[in-house]
């Protein structure tokens, strides 16, 4: 490939096309793509796959620069780059691609030409209706068809009833749209039938996985039916988008009485927020619910701790603290009581209470990786009762034996112990990523040392970066049957990575030993299936 063409993917999209695009007309259409650029391409589809929508980034931009010479590849690569930033939420870097295809198209049919696959053209062109202006596409060769459809219009004339036939109906003759179904479902939210709405929302994302407004459609009918833990996971990045997807948003936290994060939520509404229907019941919810959480603590930090995991049932917490001690609490060795340990670096032995981002925190206790190995737990208590931590010094880690790993050098120690102290202070999701960023870049500097893995595991899996857990959780080795607390979160991310059978086969191992709170029960049911339940 010549220099020039190098300098014009670099200058952007018209120079690329007018460099590239002009030149693949002119050579044979046999021309073969470079083995280093198709071996981007393959790393670049398996990352996407994975969930690491960064590193298919990357190696997918590596791979179109080497495919200017083979337009009918360039097309398949270029559209494989888009759907991994869209999965990466980068807005813009979709849109950039995305002019290239539209130029590429323009001069020789670049798009139109490839015969790409349909599945892989259903998710490009879904992710194009929601994200590029119609006004854009409606002066795009080869993509005007998705500018306006004029039976939009026609649609939007009809009253509620006539227009739910109408849907039915296209939806019926052109089953692999997802626009109709996703129609339907902004129809069932006006009218204020969750149901229909989470129906709909669920068809539109099997033929287009990537679309945002439907998960979060997903997501508002998930929450008006009672379904509060699955609602959380998608409108989590839903709130900018509609305010009623807050209100949604606000009252599965409610139900799962997340009160720390409910009141977090509240606070950001705006005065016109607060006046939508349901907010100020949510409000006097809050305030109550936090009220009855600020009892008289048995020790200065441990007594509303023992409190929220006294009664599973009654609490029905799935993320609004870090209990002081390992849980999903196990019974000790004895019967009598809790085991308990102590984070190894630690500042002090019980880290405050912490609101999970994603409700994953009913069972999110400082872990046993953070300390020398301790003995093996039984069988999960499914109510705890109160018991105090003893306010003994946390335990040094200098010489860890076992699985665990070596000792770190004492500044490792110090910033290790500052991510563990950072996570458990953690109040937004912000603050979880930052410390995700301390505890990641010390795994990098030791990557086969398990008990720094584990611990960027779990920040990562609190930070809901479920492929990064995954990378982590291997890297440190399989956590065991004696810590089946990181064996869901474990569970989890590989299940939100898309490993599914990996996924249930690690559930199992800890199936019953974690405290079933709503949110651990949703994600046990959901990768076991609920037919299975104790």
């Amino acid at each position: 490939m010549s220099a020039h063409l190098r300098a014009a993917w670099r200058l952007g999209a018209g120079a690329l096309v007018a460099a590239g695009l002009l030149a693949a007309a002119a050579v044979p259409a046999s021309a073969a793509v470079d083995p280093f650029y198709s071996s981007r391409l393959q790393e670049g589809i398996a990352s996407a796959e994975r969930g690491n929508n960064a590193d298919a980034v990357r190696s997918l931009r590596i791979a179109c620069f080497g495919m200017l010479d083979d337009a009918p590849q360039l097309a398949d690569c270029l559209v494989r780059l888009a759907l991994a930033q869209a999965a990466g939420n980068d807005q813009e870097g979709f849109s950039q691609t995305f002019r290239r295809l539209v130029e590429g198209e323009e001069l020789v049919g670049l798009y139109s030409k490839a015969g790409l696959a349909p599945e892989l053209t259903g998710r490009f062109e879904a992710k194009v209706a929601e994200w590029i202006p119609r006004a854009a596409l409606a002066n795009s060769k080869g993509f005007q068809r998705l500018a306006s459809d004029q039976r939009e219009g026609q649609l939007a004339a009809l009253q509620p009833k006539a227009r739910r036939d109408r849907l039915a109906r296209l939806e019926k003759e052109e089953p692999k749209v997802a626009r109709w179904p996703l129609l339907l479902a902004r129809l069932e939210k006006e009218q204020q039938n969750a149901k229909g709405a989470l129906a709909a929302a669920e068809r539109a994302l099997k033929l287009a996985p990537d679309l945002g407004e439907a998960r979060c459609l997903r997501g508002w009918g998930r929450s008006g039916t009672g379904k509060h833990a699955e609602a959380l996971t998608d409108l989590a990045a839903c709130r900018g988008s509609d305010p009623t997807f807050a209100v949604a948003e606000l009252q599965s936290r409610v139900a799962l009485q997340q009160w720390s994060e409910a009141a977090a939520l509240l606070a950001s509404f705006t005065a016109e927020q607060r006046k939508l229907p349901g907010v100020a019941d949510l409000e006097r919810k809050i305030e109550a619910g936090t009220k009855q959480a600020a009892v008289p603590r048995t020790t200065p930090v441990a007594g509303e701790e023992a409190r929220r995991t006294s009664s599973p049932a009654q609490n029905g917490s799935n993320g609004t603290a870090r209990p002081p001690q390992p849980a999903p609490t196990s019974t000790a060795a004895n019967g009598s009581g809790t085991q308990r340990e102590t984070p190894a670096a630690a500042p002090h032995p019980q880290p405050s209470p912490t609101p999970s981002r994603d409700a994953a925190a009913a069972a999110t206790p400082p872990r046993s990786t953070t300390s020398a190995p301790a003995p093996p737990r039984t069988a999960a208590v499914p109510a705890p009762t109160p018991v105090t931590t003893p306010a003994a010094p946390a335990r040094a880690s200098s010489s860890p034996i076992g699985p665990v790993g070596g000792a770190l050098a004492p500044a490792d120690e110090t910033t290790l112990a500052r991510a563990q102290s950072m996570l458990s202070r953690a109040r937004t999701p912000a603050e979880i990523e930052e410390a995700y960023d301390i505890a990641d870049g010390l795994a990098t500097r030791y990557p086969n040392h398990q008990r720094v893995q584990h611990t960027a595991a779990e920040i990562a899996y609190r930070a809901s970066r479920w492929s990064d857990a995954v990378s982590h959780f291997r890297r440190g080795g399989d956590p065991g049957e004696a810590q089946p607390l990181l064996l869901f979160y474990y569970a989890v991310s590989l299940w939100e990575s898309g490993a599914r059978s990996e996924a249930a086969a690690v559930m199992r191992r800890c199936d019953g030993k974690v405290r079933p709170t709503p949110f651990v029960q949703a994600y046990r049911d959901k990768i076991l299936g609920a037919g299975t339940g104790s």
